[in-house]
């Protein structure tokens, strides 16, 4: 019988940390106050936690009853609040012509539902049902995140799997960062038809992230939502309590386990990464080994963003390049992946609006023209030129008929239908 508990005990990835000076400082100083002081752990208090809403009987029921949540509880940070509610809150697409399948999408830390809004719409207008849920904790304010785990959000993500499945329909999960962890969780625990994992992230760039957990019993936040401009901004949160960077731990290493030791179940999911070189979050060549070696079904694949191919066993391999010169792009972001071009707030046009709209955070480098300035990963320096982040796919139409490819070559149903004539 196997063994279906993960072995978490691979060797740690890499995290980069990318808050404040002082919040490295915090940081530090937490890890090295849990070695001396582990008798104050018991003594130490949060803030209020949040409760979970009681799960609906449907899911018509859930997206309500979340919308009315959101738009009580939410911090708003434009006077568009229904806008920012729209964004926030769980949503459904509904193809013109259904054919039982079924993609359910799980978004990453801070984030919220809408980023798989332009990849959603791609996906429905091939007969898939899409779905996008809201993670505990998010699309409020950060400090809604007191008091969750890992366990929460993996749990809520598994009652919205099996209730599509109890729908009839054949189910992909979809998953961006914390929320490709999640999805990688259940495909190792529970049969679904595959993956779609975009910059998933069992691997990361600092091993400070395993200092988290000791950290998170001395103090609730490396930056509060007063040091971030409230916290929240009209797509996502600014920051996150150190709880919520322990429930994406929790994720983290939920997600290494299954790779180190994974289930034959998952061996044998087809899986789709879409992955970027360059991630300034996301160890992406780790994340790419572990799916060589994991990702045995042949129809697997891996969509590289990159200057260079990565070398591999077996799993399939599309590159293309990163770096676009006649169009200022030098490397693609974590961010950015999901994101259509026409997008109106990570578009190419969204930084210009932003900026006009009052938006205007030192990273966006208002000041500057937009054809002066060039794109990439964050932290991107190569050049001497004046970088922004890139907030887009300028692959996003091709990206988006691999994806339709990859679920009409990995649907079941169809498959059988074929060996039959």
């Amino acid at each position: 019988m196997q063994n279906n508990k993960p072995d978490t005990t691979r060797k740690p990835a890499k995290l980069l940390n990318r808050n404040a000076a002082a919040g490295k400082r915090r940081l530090c100083f937490g890890a090295a106050a849990a070695a001396g002081l582990s008798i104050a752990l018991l003594l130490v208090g949060c803030a209020t936690e949040f409760h979970l809403p009681a799960p609906a009987s449907s899911f018509e029921e859930y997206v309500a009853q979340t919308h009315s949540f959101i738009a009580a509880n939410r911090r708003f940070a434009t006077a568009d609040h229904q806008t920012e509610i729209d964004r926030a809150s769980p949503w459904e697409i509904r193809p013109q012509k259904p054919d039982g399948r079924a993609v359910l999408c799980i978004h990453g830390l801070s984030d919220s539902p809408w980023t798989f809004r332009d990849t959603g719409a791609k996906l429905a207008e091939d007969g898939v049902l899409v779905r996008s849920i809201l993670i505990p904790g998010h699309g409020t304010k950060p400090e809604d995140m007191l008091g969750l785990t890992g366990a929460d959000w993996i749990e809520a993500a598994r009652r919205e799997l099996l209730r599509l499945k109890s729908e009839g329909y054949r189910v992909w999960v979809a998953g961006f960062s914390t929320g490709g962890n999640i999805a990688l969780t259940l495909a190792a625990q529970t049969q679904v038809e595959g993956l779609l994992l975009f910059s998933p992230a069992p691997y990361i760039r600092s091993n400070l992230v395993y200092l988290v957990p000791a950290a998170s019993l001395f103090f609730d936040w490396l930056r509060t939502p007063e040091e971030a401009g409230g916290g929240t901004s009209p797509v996502r949160y600014r920051t996150v309590p150190m709880s919520g960077l322990n429930a994406f731990y929790d994720t983290m290493r939920e997600a290494q386990g299954y790779l180190n030791t994974p289930t034959e179940r998952l061996k044998k999911t087809p899986a789709f990464l879409v992955l970027s070189e360059f991630d300034s979050i996301v160890d992406s060549q780790d994340v790419f080994k572990a799916a060589d070696e994991v990702f045995a079904n042949p129809k697997s694949r891996v969509l590289w963003y990159g200057d260079a191919s990565p070398e591999r066993e077996r799993i399939r391999v599309i590159f293309r390049t990163s770096n676009l010169p006649a169009e200022h792009i030098r490397s693609f972001s974590h961010l950015g992946i999901n994101f259509s071009p026409e997008n109106e707030y990570y578009g190419k046009a969204g930084r210009r609006h932003r900026c006009e709209s009052g938006e205007s955070v030192g990273y966006l480098r208002c000041e500057l023209p937009d054809d002066a300035l060039w794109y990439g990963a964050w932290g991107e320096k190569r050049g001497d030129k004046p970088f922004v982040r890139l907030t887009y796919n300028p692959y996003f139409e091709e990206q988006s008929k691999r994806l339709v490819d990859f679920l009409r070559e990995t649907d079941s149903t169809h498959a059988a239908e074929r060996t039959t004539k």
